[in-house]
């Protein structure tokens, strides 16, 4: 199996989620060759994971074969956590996309970005305003990111293109099924002036509802602020705030009228905490002394656990039974455990590759 369909791989096998590809990244370097892993018997990995490469391996259903030949014929990229050209500001948010695919000039990630983001179903007074700020953000150097949907999105990347500035949208589908379609003529022009579309989606992915908050957290982990300029109580541009805000990342909000509904979102995000701004130059001042700012990330050494006699940790048996066999959301589970985030983290990748648990955008569900 050549490099390229070894990387898609595992992004095709069933049941391995990011957090078990940042495993086997951690261990091996990067993203191994499948064959290398069963033909090397000095390498212990879970038997579940053994068995579903094996599985996959000898259940081929052309995929592996038709996603490696579009990424070929397309010249599409691909960027692999812990690579020179991954984005540093990426790779330090707590779920970093072990690959990345992209269409476009990969410089574009050295740029400082901001996210532009709100809600689908806008107004016309919001679009004007994420056109405005995307242009003026765009105009003073940064890149501007979002999501390529309908409504702000699609104001906020044109504002950038219009002060002939640099764009990136990032999809929750394969970059040969650019969605919505009706921002197809969007991806087109971005690229035309030398932007970026990304997606963290192996060609051959639809545009499924569960991969859009798995796209949040990409445009907010590429950015050092997300300006959110309208969103409903139910809006998913709340995800991408709150995804920044457990990011460590600005979260700056436009407000509006006490009367419209597509304001109620922005309000409970400055009533929380996120800062108000009025104007594009706000966001600046704001943000100005991020620039400069290093983001340091100390890995803690991994402690020996005590096993029990079926091998799996006492501390995993006791996290496996707060989860049910439908979805248990993160949130939950840490009120439940009391764990901090890294250490539920740690032990949630250790059950997922015992296929005890798989983690979904809904939450992690239990297998066994």
């Amino acid at each position: 199996m050549d490099e390229l369909k070894s990387k898609i791989f595992w992004h095709l096998l069933p049941q391995c989620s990011n957090s078990a590809l940042l495993y086997l990244q951690n261990k091996f370097g990067e993203l191994p060759n499948p064959l290398d892993i069963l033909h090397d018997s000095d390498e212990a990995l879970p038997e579940p994971l053994l068995h579903n490469i094996r599985a996959a391996l000898n259940n081929s259903d052309g995929r592996l074969e038709s996603a490696a030949d579009y990424i070929h014929d397309q010249q599409i990229g691909l960027l692999e956590r812990g690579t020179p050209n991954y984005p540093p500001l990426l790779s330090q948010i707590p779920d970093p996309p072990a690959l990345l695919y992209f269409r476009g000039s990969a410089s574009i990630l050295n740029r400082p970005q901001i996210a532009v983001v709100g809600s689908r179903a806008s107004s016309r007074s919001g679009q004007r305003d994420a056109y405005s700020f995307a242009s003026q953000l765009s105009a003073s150097g940064f890149a501007i990111t979002s999501g390529l949907a309908l409504g702000i999105d699609a104001a906020a990347h044109s504002g950038a293109l219009a002060a002939s500035g640099l764009t990136i949208a990032v999809i929750g589908s394969g970059l040969d099924k650019i969605y919505p379609h009706q921002n197809r003529g969007i991806a087109t022009h971005i690229l035309d002036a030398g932007g970026m579309v990304l997606s963290e989606f192996p060609p051959g992915t639809p545009p499924r509802k569960e991969n859009f908050p798995q796209r949040n957290r990409i445009i907010s982990g590429l950015s050092l602020a997300t300006v959110v300029v309208e969103a409903s109580n139910r809006s998913g541009s709340l995800i991408t705030a709150r995804l920044a805000l457990e990011q460590g990342r600005e979260v700056l909000v436009l407000p509006g009228s006490i009367h419209d509904p597509l304001k109620t979102g922005c309000h409970r995000l400055i009533r929380d905490g996120a800062c108000l701004v009025e104007s594009a130059d706000q966001v600046l001042e704001t943000i100005g002394s991020l620039l400069s700012f290093q983001f340091n990330i100390d890995t803690p050494a991994s402690d020996a656990k005590p096993q029990s006699m079926d091998g799996v940790n006492c501390l995993h048996i006791q996290l496996l039974e707060q989860i049910e066999f439908e979805p248990t959301p993160l949130d939950d589970l840490l009120s439940l455990t009391k764990l901090d985030a890294l250490e539920l983290a740690e032990q949630l990748t250790d059950l997922e590759l015992q296929g005890l648990v798989l983690r979904t955008a809904e939450g992690v569900k239990r297998l066994k």
